[in-house]
């Protein structure tokens, strides 16, 4: 009877490390479908000048396959050498194609007038218990009004 049991419990062990071991391939090979922003994002603002206080004004073209929630980053990156993080607050999107046009950011003070700065958005996405992706869209570049 204990033999039974010892056999029994040998081959669901070794069919449970199988079952693991397939699941862990699976997570770490799998193509995953991320939400996709065609690059570079067009700066709407005229002359693609932006004076400090002003709107950043974008039109984002947004794929989203399925639904991932992003930790999300946003920052501004200058010519000069100066990166600006900007606060970020998640905000949900909805899935499929479609066209956005953002006037969400304001230009901080911290911008050097007269630099040639491009937005970044950066957002990481958490698709299983071992594998993370991170994206990165730039925008356009523009000019900081003097």
């Amino acid at each position: 009877m204990i033999k039974k049991i010892l056999h029994c419990a040998g081959w669901i062990a070794i069919f449970g490390n199988l079952l693991l071991i397939g699941l862990v391939a699976f997570w770490l090979i799998a193509p995953y479908k991320v939400p996709v922003v065609e690059e570079p994002i067009p700066i709407e603002n005229i002359n693609k000048t932006i004076a400090i206080g002003e709107p950043i004004e974008m039109l984002l073209k947004v794929e989203k396959h399925k639904e991932l929630s992003p930790i999300v980053q946003h920052n501004i990156t200058c010519t000069d050498g100066n990166l600006v993080a900007m606060a970020s607050s998640p905000k949900v999107i909805p899935t499929g194609k479609y066209t956005i046009h953002s006037k969400n950011f304001i230009l901080p003070p911290k911008v050097a007038k007269g630099a040639t700065c491009q937005f970044n958005f950066i957002n990481t996405y958490k698709l299983n218990p071992l594998r993370s992706q991170t994206e990165m869209w730039s925008s356009e570049q523009f000019k900081v009004k003097e």
